[in-house]
């Protein structure tokens, strides 16, 4: 058959007719050409097309992931024996697997997995992450450190490589490291994955979901037995705060939070733990944290705004502070565990502000004003003309108004911000008046006799003169609750008004019987809050001569902030009584502050008397003498006197080997020698004593002299009328301490000497005990 074609072909008639078709064809192809063309170009746009898409989304390249298979590197960490942690996630849309030999790579270098979620896996083994799951892969490396690459690759070839601490970037064309809702990058939640290993807790323990932006807690506890070693957010390591809670604020990526523990007492592969306490106002960085051996880990200490480190303990031990605004400390190279921690106080200011604030009515001079801190500052509050001070306020307490019209107010050493203000009111609203009358025997008083209007809380100084045959009595008021005296029974007192009423001057015949004050030297200079000599004070005619006949009640009044007590020095009290049989009573006084106090005793229709007290806080000169009885060589020494003397006694002492007994066999005085007390304006004496059940007041008594002489029986002696025998006061057996001060009345010119008095009767089972006497100048 062929050959007959080729045969045909020869003929003229077959050449020209095959010409014809192969003419025919090359029509037919010249016809069709454009649109193969065409046809062409859009198959190579719909393969570059294909090459690009596969390229984007895995198929294609060096380290791609296909977009069924990518991965997230979430972060990375170490446990408390070095090796290297991964968490890695499955962001894709199938499984992935990973080998144990040949998915880990560090600065290029292959790494072998031990554990996958803390279990061992075997070599060569392959482990599958389902789609969503994160997995924790511990890797046989413990050199990790910042700036190290890290690379992971699964069985399927798709991997991510990060740097350091943090991501680098992603292989999946930027899918890794985009939201929570499947690394699309379009989505406003984000992934916070917590994890914990043995030993403790992180709660919430599941991934949590947050909105851009938004907020979410964590809490890390350790099991019993067990402590927090450390917690990373990242990779990196972060301090919790007291409560042992991290807070991610503002959240706008995905992240992850590890937490480790350590056991109480265990130290594995030779690592130490810093434990920081954090304490209110100040923060120690890093927190607790890990190191190996040998380490010198430094640690900051910062006050927070406005304190300052008050204290740096370590390892139990104050550290010096030197920089209180913030400093550092250092551990020397660790060979056990460590603690560290620190307080804050508040910064003292060198300067404060005092702010004013001005109302209506009234002005308050300076205004608001800097003082430097410890400095005072004194401002003048004034009333405009027609009104009065109606309040002042000082740093929210209200103060007294002494004078309505204008008065100043000083703040003292000020130490912080004050605040001070006044408010005014009308004076036709509020002022009040009084009456002034004079009784028989007055010539004049201050204000004059008539009426007079004063604003609320004005002080009024008073004054009052006699005829000459009359003197001061006292004043008298018809409103006592609004109308008050500092001293009614002094003729320069002062009114303090807050009422209308009358007020009137008394005054009484000197042919009228009197109060004196006798057998006491008046007036005296005292110690603050100690108590004077013995005052006596007592009822007489105008002649002077004692009375003896009724009763009479005494009213004690003072000027200044005191107290009065009666003859034991120890109950309060206002008033005395003298008695039928009596002329006369007695009493102590004694002030709490420094001055010169007036003190005044009176009573209807006798003649008061005054006197006035100086009080001061003593200085110390000496101490003259002291004495424990226990057989050492006494200042001066004591003296044992006859009839018969107190014995060394060895049975009931206060603190010593000794002490001074005095009983019925041996009862009597007991003295020291005579001390130069020359320039003295006080003397102390303190000691210690014990009365048995059987002693009465009387029995254990004190009194001292002055100017003595060599010859005790010449010595006059000055009873201080302290019965210390009284058991309303002093319990039965058992050691009481007692100090009593004795001032310059009379003077000491020369010399002292104190001696204490047992009066027991022959056969009584009664007995006193003293130990420790310490006897003390003052200037």
């Amino acid at each position: 058959m062929g050959y007959q074609r080729l045969r045909y072909l020869n003929t003229e008639k077959g050449r020209k007719k095959h010409v014809r078709k192969i003419t025919k064809f090359k029509r037919s192809i010249k016809a069709i050409s454009p649109v193969i063309s065409v046809l062409l170009l859009i198959a190579i746009a719909v393969v570059a097309a294909i090459v690009a898409y596969a390229w984007v989304t895995g198929y294609i390249g060096f380290q791609s992931e296909r977009a069924d298979n990518q991965i997230l590197i979430q972060s990375q960490s170490y446990t408390s024996q070095g090796n290297l942690v991964i968490y890695v996630q499955n962001t894709g849309v199938g499984t992935v697997h990973l080998k144990q030999d040949s998915s880990v790579y560090v600065n290029d270098v292959l790494q072998t997995i031990w554990k996958i979620d803390d279990v061992v896996i075997a070599p060569g083994s392959k482990h599958a992450i389902t789609m969503g799951q994160t997995v924790k892969v511990e890797v046989n490396y413990d050199q990790f450190k910042p700036g190290d690459r890290i690379k992971v690759v699964t069985v399927e070839g798709t991997s991510m490589q990060v740097t350091g601490n943090s991501r680098s970037g992603s292989s999946s064309g930027g899918s890794g490291g985009s939201g929570g809702s499947g690394g699309s990058g379009s989505s406003t939640t984000y992934t916070i994955t917590p994890s914990a290993e043995t030993g403790g807790t992180i709660t919430p323990s599941t991934a949590q979901q947050v909105s851009a932006g938004g907020s979410v807690t964590f809490t890390v506890t350790a099991n019993t037995g067990y402590h927090i070693d450390a917690v990373y957010v990242d990779g990196s390591a972060v301090t919790l705060d007291l409560q042992n809670k991290y807070t991610f604020s503002n959240v706008q990526a995905n992240h992850n939070i590890h937490a480790t523990f350590g056991a109480d007492g265990v130290n594995p592969l030779n690592r130490y733990t810093i434990t920081v306490t954090q304490t209110a106002n100040g923060i120690i960085n890093p927190g607790t944290s890990t190191y190996d051996a040998g380490a010198t880990p430094s640690f900051t200490i910062t006050p927070n705004s406005g304190y300052q480190i008050a204290s740096i303990t370590a390892n139990g031990a104050p550290v010096a502070v030197t920089t209180p605004l913030g400093q550092t400390y250092e551990f020397s190279a660790l060979s056990a565990n460590g603690a560290l921690t620190a307080t804050y106080s508040v910064l003292p200011q060198s300067q404060y502000t005092i702010t004013v604030t001005q109302n209506d009515h009234g002005t308050i001079t300076p205004g608001t004003t800097t003082v430097a801190a410890g400095a005072s500052q004194t401002f003048q509050i004034v009333a405009d003309t027609g009104y009065h001070i109606a309040s002042i306020v000082a740093n929210g307490v209200s103060q007294t108004i002494t004078s309505p019209s204008s008065q100043s107010y000083t703040f003292t050493s000020v130490s912080a911000p004050c605040t001070l203000t006044a408010t005014y009111a009308a004076n036709t609203q509020t002022q009040y008046t009084v009456s002034f009358a004079m009784g028989t025997g007055g010539q004049s008083i201050t204000p004059p006799i008539g009426e007079h209007s004063y604003n609320p809380g004005t002080q009024v100084q008073l004054g009052a003169t006699a005829q000459g045959s009359y003197v001061f009595q006292s004043w008298a008021t018809s409103n006592p609750a609004g109308l008050t005296f500092d001293n009614a029974y002094i003729q320069n007192a002062k009114l303090t008004v807050n009422a209308a009423g009358t007020v009137t001057a008394n005054f009484i015949s000197t042919s009228s019987n009197k109060l004196a004050f006798v057998e006491s030297t008046t007036p005296q200079t005292l110690l603050v809050n100690q108590p004077s000599l013995l005052i006596k004070v007592q009822r007489q005619n105008s002649a002077g001569n004692p009375l003896q006949s009724g009763s009479l009640t005494v009213t004690l009044t003072a000027t200044s902030g005191s107290f009065y007590s009666d003859a034991y020095c120890t109950k309060p009290i206002t008033t005395i009584t003298i008695n039928n049989t009596q002329n006369s009573a007695s009493f102590y006084y004694q002030a709490s502050v420094t001055g010169s106090p007036i003190i005044t005793a009176s009573a209807t229709n006798y003649q008061p008397v005054s006197t006035t007290f100086t009080i001061n806080n003593p200085t110390l000169t000496k101490v003259l003498q002291t004495s424990n009885f226990d057989g050492s060589n006494w200042d001066q020494g004591w003296e044992f006197w006859a009839n018969p003397p107190w014995n060394v006694n060895t049975t009931q002492c206060y603190s010593s080997p000794n002490s001074v007994a005095s009983d019925s066999s041996n009862s009597g005085a007991f003295s020291c020698d005579k001390l130069d007390a020359t320039g003295a304006k006080y003397i102390s004496v303190t000691f210690q004593f014990r009365i048995n059940r059987y002693a009465l007041p009387s029995n254990f008594q004190l009194r001292y002299g002055v100017n003595v002489t060599d010859n005790y029986e010449n010595v006059k002696w000055i009873n201080l009328g302290v019965n210390l025998g009284d058991t309303n006061v002093y319990s039965y057996d058992t050691w009481h301490q007692y100090t009593i001060y004795i001032p310059n009345n009379p003077a000491f010119t020369t010399h002292f000497r104190f001696q204490l008095l047992s009066d027991i009767p022959q056969g009584s089972l009664a007995a006193v005990y003293v130990d420790n006497i310490q006897i003390t100048m003052y200037k």
